[in-house]
């Protein structure tokens, strides 16, 4: 007999993939809840079933493709040797300039400047997952090169500073449009690494 919560796990996965093609196509900012369960092909009483509300189900997508990518980008760091390119990787969704990317980018830009002023509650708790999953990342990846005598044994105190400049880097381009994030995360970087090294 399969397991009851297993199958609510991936419907509630579902909903939130097809959720999140929803919003690539037609923004955060314009979201209703009869326009996206038209869209979802679902009942109000199966949403619910599923999400205690429609600022739940976007607290958790945003966590869910989150971990996702991250997911996916260590994958990709078993073919790589830098810790550069390794924190790149993981970081790519602010270095390289591509369709998804700027998807997901003006999506969480959107989630931050609605929910910064409805519930901080929700923003609290995807930053709270979001920072768990990637401090794991980067911390593993740290390890390594520890390990491998590449940079100093107390550069894991470094973490935070890592995912605040980042995440500040982030905000400021939302403020200011000539902010080139790609480079001004690039620069950062080549500081970071210069100040742990070996």
């Amino acid at each position: 007999m399969p397991d009851k919560s297993i199958n609510q796990q991936n419907k509630r996965l579902e909903i939130i993939y097809h959720c999140y093609e929803y919003l690539s196509i037609n923004g955060l900012k314009n979201l209703t809840m009869n326009s996206l369960l038209k869209y979802l092909d679902i009942s109000k009483g199966t949403f619910y079933h599923y999400f205690k509300s429609k600022d739940e189900l976007i607290s958790n997508l945003f966590f869910e493709i989150t971990k996702e990518h991250i997911f996916q980008q260590k994958q990709k760091l078993k073919n790589v040797d830098t810790l550069r390119k390794k924190i790149e990787i993981l970081y790519d969704v602010y270095l390289v300039n591509s369709y998804q990317n700027k998807i997901f980018i003006d999506l969480y830009k959107d989630f931050l400047l609605i929910y910064s002023h409805k519930d901080e509650e929700y923003i609290n708790l995807y930053n709270r997952k979001f920072k768990d999953i990637l401090f794991k990342a980067l911390s593993e990846v740290i390890h390594e090169e520890i390990d491998k005598k590449k940079v100093k044994k107390d550069s894991l105190i470094t973490i935070n500073t890592i995912m605040a400049a980042a995440d500040g880097m982030m905000m400021y381009s939302y403020s200011l449009e000539e902010y080139d994030l790609s480079k001004e995360f690039s620069i950062f970087l080549d500081f970071y690494i210069e100040s742990i090294k070996i």
